[in-house]
C-alpha cells in the first residue's frame, strides 16, 4: 500500500511537468479569466456598481495589456435594462475594420485610454446594466456586467443626521445621553420627486427600522442601549425600495453615520424636578402614558381619531404632534374639586408652534358644571397667527384674552405656566412665572356654578363642546405632509404644534387682582 502511494504521487508530479511544458498551457484555463477590464465613471469604477449621471463621463478600459494577443480584436459596450433588453446600439471599441453593426470607434491601440460615450439622452430613471465583451478573430473571449442606477439629473442625498433628546435639550453636547432614553433621529433628506426613495436604519449592523420617505421613515424613535460607551447609527438612501436586490448591490446608496455617546453622567432631559410635585407629569417619551400621577391609576392620553402618534423634531428636541388629524383626550378631571369650586392649581405646557403663523387648539379643559350640566366650564389654549390666545366659556359667557410679549416661531419651544383659580364667582388666569403682573384673564362665573370634580382635557382637540363622535378630524397620510399644508394659515391644520411637556400641579396663587 505504501508502495502504491509513492507511485500515485509519482504519476501527479508527471502529469504536471508535462502540463508545465506545453508550448501554450493558457489554454488550458478559461479565457475569461485572462481579461481583465471594467467602466470608469469619473475616477470611480462600476466594478461595486453605483450612481451614474447625466453628465457622467463613463470610459471603458482594459486592466491588463492586451496589445500583445493577437486574439484580441476590440471591447463592445452594451447597455441593458433589468429584463436584459438592449436600451441603445452597441458601441464597438476596435483596432482593426471588423465588419459589425456595432457603433465602431477605431483606436489605435487597445491598451491606451478609450473615448468615454455616452448614454441616451431620453435614458428613464432606474436601474440599468452595462455588458461588457471581449471581442476575439472568432467571437467573444470574456464577458462582463457592471450594473448601475441611473439618477439623470435628480438629487439624492442625505444632507444631515440629527438626533433629539425628549424635554429640555440635557447638555451643550449635542450627542451625549443617559442611557435608556428615547431620541428621535432624523435623516434630512434631499430627493427628486420623480424618486421613490426608500430608508434603511442601522444599529452597528442592526436593522432598526426601515420604509419609504413618503412614510414618514426620515425619522425615527430610538431608545439609547443601557451599555455605556459610544453607538453608531448608520442610515442607508436608496432611489427606491431595493428589496431582494439589497444584497447584490443591484440598487445602490448613499449613506451617512451619527455618533452618540451614552454615559450615566449625562443629565436627563426634562422639566425641574425640584418645582414639582407634580399631580400629573406626561413626558411624551414616545408614549402616551404620563410619567407620573397621584390622582390615584395609571393615566393616559387617548387618541381621537385612527392617526397613530406622530412623534416631530422642533429646533433641538422633540415632541408629540397635535391638530386636527391629531387630538388626545385624558377623561379625568385636570383639578380636584373643593366644595363645588375648582381647587387652585398650575398647568405647564412646553409647545412650538409647527409652522410660524399657525392656527389651531394647543389645549382644551372642560370643568362639569353640576346644577347645569349642558352648560360646563371650558378653557381652551390656541395659536392664532402666530400668537397664544387664551379663551374660556360657559353657556353664552365668553372671555379671550392673548398672551403678552410673544414672539413665537417655528419649532421653537416655550414654556407656559398657567395658573388656574377659582376665586369667588371668577376665573382667574395667571401666568406662574410673573407672579407680579395682573392676571392674564378674570372670567365671572354664573351663581349657579357647581364643580362635582369630574371633566376631560385635550390636546390638539379644536372643540371641547363636542362629542366624541361628533369630531370630525381633517386627517392627512402621516410623512406627505405638503408645503401647502405647512403654510396654511386660519384653517384647521394637520398639526398645530409640536408638545414635549405636560404637567399639572396644586398650587397657592397669592396674587391679589380686584375683582
Amino acid at each position: 500500500m505504501l508502495q502504491f502511494r509513492h507511485f500515485k504521487h509519482f504519476s501527479n508530479l508527471l502529469i504536471l511537468f508535462i502540463l508545465l511544458s506545453c508550448e501554450d498551457y493558457s489554454a488550458l484555463a478559461p479565457r475569461s479569466t485572462v481579461y481583465k477590464f471594467t467602466v470608469y465613471n469619473g475616477s470611480q469604477t462600476l466594478d461595486q456598481g453605483g450612481f451614474v449621471t447625466a453628465t457622467a463621463n463613463l470610459r471603458p478600459t482594459f486592466l491588463t495589456s492586451v496589445s500583445s494577443d493577437p486574439d484580441v480584436q476590440g471591447l463592445s459596450v452594451t447597455l441593458l435594462d433589468t429584463q436584459g433588453n438592449k436600451q441603445s446600439k452597441e458601441i464597438l471599441y476596435s483596432k482593426s475594420q471588423t465588419d459589425t453593426n456595432a457603433t465602431r470607434v477605431f483606436v489605435a491601440n487597445l491598451d491606451s485610454s478609450f473615448p468615454p460615450f455616452s448614454l441616451p439622452s431620453d435614458l428613464s430613471i432606474g436601474p440599468y446594466t452595462l455588458s461588457l465583451k471581449v471581442i476575439g478573430v472568432d467571437g467573444i473571449l470574456a464577458e462582463k456586467t457592471f450594473p448601475f442606477y441611473y439618477l439623470g439629473d435628480a438629487v439624492l442625498a442625505i444632507q444631515e443626521l440629527r438626533s433629539y433628546p425628549p424635554g429640555i435639550k440635557p447638555s451643550e453636547t449635542a450627542h451625549l445621553f443617559p442611557p435608556a432614553v428615547k431620541l428621535l433621529l432624523e435623516g434630512v433628506v434631499a430627493a427628486d420627486k420623480r424618486l421613490d426613495p426608500y430608508l434603511i436604519w442601522y444599529e452597528g449592523s442592526r436593522i432598526i427600522k426601515q420604509g419609504r420617505l413618503a412614510e414618514g421613515a426620515q425619522i425615527i424613535l430610538w431608545k439609547t442601549p443601557e451599555a455605556e460607551g459610544f453607538q453608531t447609527i448608520r442610515l442607508e438612501l436608496y432611489p427606491e425600495n431595493p428589496g431582494t436586490n439589497r444584497e447584490q448591490n443591484l440598487i445602490p446608496n448613499v449613506s451617512a453615520t451619527l455618533k452618540t455617546a451614552i454615559s450615566r453622567n449625562a443629565p436627563i432631559p426634562g422639566l425641574d424636578k425640584n418645582k414639582g410635585p407634580y399631580t400629573s407629569w406626561f413626558r411624551f417619551l414616545g408614549t402616551l402614558e404620563a410619567l407620573s400621577d397621584s390622582t390615584g391609576g395609571p393615566v393616559s392620553f387617548v387618541k381621537l381619531g385612527n392617526q397613530e402618534p406622530l412623534w416631530l423634531p422642533g429646533d433641538d428636541n422633540f415632541g408629540l404632534a397635535v391638530g386636527s388629524a391629531h387630538q388626545y383626550r385624558v377623561n379625568k378631571p385636570l383639578l380636584p374639586a373643593a366644595e363645588g369650586t375648582i381647587q387652585a392649581g398650575t398647568v405647564i405646557l412646553r409647545y412650538a408652534p409647527y409652522t410660524r403663523d399657525g392656527y389651531g387648539s394647543l389645549f382644551s379643559v372642560q370643568f362639569d358644571n353640576q346644577n347645569e350640566p349642558e352648560k360646563p366650564l371650558k378653557l381652551n389654549l390656541y395659536l392664532e397667527n402666530g400668537k397664544t390666545v387664551i379663551e374660556t366659556s360657559i353657556g353664552e359667557t365668553r372671555a379671550a384674552a392673548e398672551l403678552p410679549a410673544q414672539n413665537m416661531q417655528a419649532k421653537v419651544f416655550s414654556q407656559l405656566s398657567l395658573g388656574i383659580e377659582q376665586r369667588n364667582a371668577s376665573l382667574l388666569l395667571y401666568n406662574t412665572d410673573n407672579s407680579g403682573e395682573s392676571p392674564l384673564l378674570v372670567m365671572k362665573l354664573p351663581k349657579n356654578f357647581s364643580y362635582p370634580g369630574t371633566g376631560f382635557y385635550n390636546l390638539g382637540n379644536s372643540d371641547t363642546g363636542k362629542s366624541l363622535s361628533t369630531i370630525t378630524l381633517n386627517v392627512i397620510p402621516e410623512g406627505n405632509i405638503s408645503e401647502e399644508n405647512r403654510s396654511a394659515t386660519n384653517t384647521s391644520q394637520p398639526i398645530t404644534a409640536i408638545i414635549d411637556e405636560f404637567a399639572v400641579k396644586l398650587s397657592n396663587i397669592s396674587q391679589n387682582p380686584s375683582n
